[in-house]
């Protein structure tokens, strides 16, 4: 859109420059229209302009209503230039110049244009488009905000074509950040129940503030991830920190894994890495085979599955399910607060005390692991003594050793996202008359 203006004599803007080769067409591109809306002939007027990104490299670049060449860009005394707001504030902090002569030339200046910072590749695909490719590390930043100008400054010419004159758009070329994902899921420790929240933490630093998410779960052994939540951050709150909580039930005795894909709202995406967990089984399903048991009474607080089994003598077989060759993490899920002591064998392989009064019973519950073979069919608790109240049973956890973080999954692919638009971008609002200084 048109803004008559007669911008400063360009003679400072004529350095030397050599353009380095031209990088391929960016990926992760959009592009803004512009009316045809200069009404001289002759004058540089601009139909649409275009932002994208690949592999380090930024692409900014305009199509013009006429063909342009590095001469008649001179006898008109025309530039193209972008206009980057890097921080956020309106105010410009980096300018892409493209200037004619006997060839096109490119550079990056600081805010004010005056001081040259880097040559720049010019991208002039073909004789109306005319642009430049620059390295992202030249902004100090992870995103921007941005307009572009076509000026014209020859005789009888008075024009300067903003795209777009009352806004910027946003750019965001870096992917948002997943600080902390499944916190407490991996901990066997904390013996998860039946429902395990997962928590996850995300951060945007790009301008264009996180998007579209998908937590993800699949049984251990699938190789297909099924949506366990979706959800998006809205556009116009432009959230840069947000943390959600996903509550997933499970079924006792399965594995599963989690991971989350997320999007910021340029369509940058981050990935976690894939969690693992395990749910164990209550102590009364019935892989447990008790000669003597009793239902406790106190303490059993906080026992999973809502119970524990209490054996005053005799004892307690564990008919383990599974193994097939497996390395497994074999554990009983003890309570806090009891004092019973049994001997423990696997697979009437060796035998070892337990004294549950031991210190290493940590708080509600606990998992205590147990050594044996790399496949265990069965578990054979002898009861020693009862102590004050009996030798107690919470449950058995018998997941495969695949817990915590593991290497970068694809989880699935991205999440679910609306048909992709400039309404994406979310303009800033109005900007001052200031930023149409192209040149001091």
């Amino acid at each position: 859109m048109s803004r008559s203006a007669r911008p400063a004599c360009l003679v400072a803007l004529t350095v030397v420059l050599v353009a380095a080769a031209a990088v391929p067409a960016a990926a992760n591109t959009y592009s803004v229209r512009d009316g045809h809306d200069i009404s001289n002939s002759s004058a540089l007027d601009i139909l649409s302009a275009k932002v994208g990104h690949k592999d380090g490299k930024l692409l900014h670049a305009v199509v013009l209503e006429r063909s342009v060449a590095p001469s008649s860009l001179a006898r008109i005394g025309g530039f193209v230039v972008f206009m980057l707001d890097t921080d956020g504030d309106k105010d410009i902090e980096r300018r892409v110049y493209v200037i004619g002569g006997s060839k096109f030339r490119a550079f990056v200046t600081n805010g004010s244009g005056r001081d040259i910072i880097s040559r720049a590749s010019v991208y002039h695909p073909n004789a109306r488009t005319l642009g430049a490719t620059f390295n992202d590390g030249l902004l100090h930043a992870d995103g921007y905000q941005w307009f572009s100008a076509a000026v014209t400054d020859g005789p009888g010419d008075c024009c300067i074509d903003f795209a777009h004159d009352k806004y910027f758009f946003i750019h965001d070329f870096t992917p948002p950040q997943i600080t902390s994902f499944g916190a407490g899921i991996g901990d066997f420790t904390a013996v998860p129940d039946t429902t395990v929240p997962i928590t996850w933490n995300a951060t945007d630093t790009g301008l264009a503030g996180l998007g579209p998410w998908a937590v993800r779960e699949r049984e251990d052994g699938s190789t297909i991830w099924q949506d366990l939540a979706t959800g998006r951050f809205p556009i116009r709150d432009r959230v840069t920190d947000g943390t959600k909580t996903t509550n997933f039930i499970g079924e006792e005795g399965r594995t599963y894994e989690v991971c989350l894909s997320l999007l910021d709202w340029m369509g940058n995406r981050a990935t976690s890495g894939r969690y693992a967990f395990s749910i164990p089984y209550d102590d009364d399903t019935e892989i447990f085979d008790y000669s003597q048991a009793t239902t406790a009474q106190q303490p059993a607080a906080d026992a999973f599955g809502g119970s524990v089994t209490v054996v005053s003598e005799g004892t307690v077989t564990i008919n383990v399910p599974g193994g097939g060759g497996l390395d497994l993490y074999r554990g009983l899920v003890l309570p806090g607060g009891f004092d019973g002591r049994a001997t423990i064998s696997v697979n009437s392989m060796g035998s070892w005390t337990l004294d549950e009064s031991f210190s290493y019973i940590d708080g509600p519950r606990s998992i205590i692991f147990l050594d044996g073979p790399i496949i265990t069919e069965t578990i054979t608790i002898e009861i020693i003594t009862g102590g004050s109240y009996g030798f107690a049973i919470d449950g058995y956890l018998g997941g495969p050793v695949y817990v915590g973080e593991t290497p970068y999954d694809n989880c699935g692919g991205p999440p679910p996202t609306p048909t992709r638009s400039t309404t994406w971008l979310r303009p800033s609002p109005k900007f001052g008359s200031s930023v149409y200084r192209l040149w001091k």
